[in-house]
C-alpha cells in the first residue's frame, strides 16, 4: 500500500514537472519566433512597426453634434474624441541609432510579460523537480524534499521578480514616453504611450509581498526539519 502511494505521488510530480516543461517550451518558443521575425524585417529593410501611441488634441478637441442618431427625442448627443491609437513605423536600412535602440525597447515590452512568465515558470518547474528527484532518490517525505534552502532561494527570485516588474514596466513606459516627445511630434497634438501609468500591473507588488510571506513559511518547515534531525 505505501509503496503504490509512492508510485502515485511520483506519477504525479513527474505529470506536473511535464506539463511546466512543456508550457515551457512553448512560451520560449513563442518569445524566440518573435524576436527571429523582427530581426529579420529588420535586416531586410523592411518598414515594420516601431511602437504604438495615442495622439491627442492639445487644443479643444472636435465636436461632433446632430449626426449621431437616438431614440430619445429632442436629445443631442455631443461625441468628443479623447484620442486615436496609432502604429508609427520606420524604414530604411541606415537608421539613427536612437531608432534601433527604441525598436529593440518595443521588443522587450512587447514580450516583457511573456518573458516574466517565463522566469517565474522556470523557477517554480525547478521546485517540482527538486521535489521530485528528491523523493524518487531518497524516498523522504514530501514536506522533507519541499522546505530546503535551494527552494527558498528560488521563492525569494519569484517574490522580488513580482515586486520589481511594475517597476520596469514603469521605467519602459517613461523611456517610450520621452521617445516620443523628443522625436516624433505633429503640430497641435500630443503623442503619448498606448499603455500609461494605470496599465502597469501594481497588483504584481502584493502577489511579490505574498511570496514573502510564503518564504516565511518554508523557512519555519526547514527549521523544524532541521531541529527534527537533530534530536534524532
Amino acid at each position: 500500500m505505501k509503496e503504490t502511494n509512492m508510485k502515485t505521488k511520483l506519477l504525479t510530480l513527474k505529470t506536473i514537472k511535464t506539463i511546466f516543461d512543456v508550457v515551457l517550451v512553448l512560451a520560449s518558443l513563442l518569445v524566440v519566433l518573435n524576436i527571429v521575425l523582427h530581426v529579420f524585417n529588420i535586416t531586410k529593410g523592411n518598414d515594420i512597426i516601431a511602437g504604438l501611441a495615442l495622439i491627442e488634441q492639445s487644443t479643444e478637441p472636435i465636436v461632433i453634434e446632430g449626426d449621431i442618431n437616438t431614440t430619445i427625442d429632442g436629445l443631442t448627443i455631443n461625441m468628443k474624441p479623447v484620442g486615436l491609437q496609432v502604429s508609427y513605423y520606420f524604414g530604411g536600412v541606415d537608421e539613427h541609432p536612437v531608432v534601433v535602440l527604441h525598436r529593440m525597447l518595443y521588443l522587450v515590452a512587447l514580450n516583457l510579460s511573456t518573458i516574466f512568465f517565463i522566469f517565474v515558470l522556470f523557477l517554480i518547474r525547478n521546485i517540482v523537480n527538486s521535489v521530485y528527484k528528491s523523493y524518487k532518490t531518497d524516498n523522504d517525505s514530501i514536506g522533507r524534499c519541499v522546505f530546503t534552502r535551494k527552494n527558498i532561494s528560488r521563492l525569494r527570485c519569484i517574490s522580488v521578480g513580482f515586486v520589481i516588474m511594475p517597476f520596469i514596466e514603469l521605467l519602459v513606459y517613461y523611456l517610450d514616453k520621452l521617445f516620443l516627445q523628443r522625436y516624433v511630434s505633429i503640430d497641435g497634438m500630443s503623442i503619448v504611450p498606448v499603455n500609461g501609468i494605470g496599465s502597469v500591473a501594481w497588483d504584481y507588488i502584493l502577489v511579490g509581498l505574498l511570496f514573502f510571506v510564503l518564504i516565511e513559511v518554508f523557512r519555519k518547515g526547514l527549521r523544524l526539519q532541521e531541529e527534527n534531525d537533530l534530536t534524532v
